[in-house]
């Protein structure tokens, strides 16, 4: 039997404050060749995960909301955002494969439950868009600023200056 609780929730948000990614993971499952992958994910305000889709049929993504708030948008292949969806606390949302999608936690700390079928295989993790900037570069606090205020319709492609 596995177990996170209070204490293990509260040293993932203590990883993800020391961390450039604002963010920390968990892994529940024993290893990347599992059928099923199961993961705690601690997300910060200023987290930022660059718009990206999974490429592989098997590569949808389930993701419950344990605390806090995100926002799910999904783009097109130009940056267009086709979906935002607020998930709060207790929504469930699944990802197909190929749709493009980003995270950001609108409430200081986020907590997620991510299942997605394995295994995981590093070169097929995902596919990036390059009309978003990469994680750590810069530009991405302005990106994200951007996100937080892009509704449906909006382009968020950053353009080279």
């Amino acid at each position: 039997m596995k177990k996170f609780g209070n204490s293990e929730i509260r040293r993932l948000f203590n990883d993800a404050d020391g961390s450039s990614r604002q963010r920390a993971h968990h892994l529940l499952h024993n290893a990347h060749s599992d059928k099923v992958q199961r993961l705690v994910i601690a997300l910060k305000r200023k987290s930022y995960i660059q718009p990206h889709s999974h490429s592989q049929f098997h590569q949808w993504e389930s993701f419950i909301v344990l605390s806090g708030q995100v926002k799910l948008m999904t783009f097109d292949e130009s940056g267009q955002v086709l979906c935002v969806e607020l998930l709060e606390q207790g929504n469930i949302i699944e990802i197909p494969p190929n749709v493009i999608h980003t995270l950001l936690s609108i409430t200081d700390e986020s907590l997620i439950y991510e299942v997605k079928e394995g295994p995981f295989l590093e070169q097929f993790a995902k596919k990036t868009e390059n009309w978003a900037p990469a994680e750590n570069s810069d530009g991405v606090e302005s990106f994200v600023k951007t996100l937080f205020l892009a509704s449906v319709g909006a382009n968020v492609k950053v353009t080279a200056s």
